[in-house]
């Protein structure tokens, strides 16, 4: 399963994406609400 974090905190985002990975989730980053929104779009399509 796949989830996308937005975060703009680089360390907050690498130990949640450490955290989720451990837990067997595939994790997208995005580091603002822009990029975020982008990324989700593309991966719904």
């Amino acid at each position: 399963m796949g989830i996308l974090v937005i975060e703009d905190e680089r360390r907050v985002t690498e130990l949640i994406q450490k955290g989720l990975t451990e837990l067997g989730f595939q994790v997208t980053l995005a580091h603002d609400g822009e990029m975020g929104k982008k990324t989700g779009l593309i991966k719904i399509i």
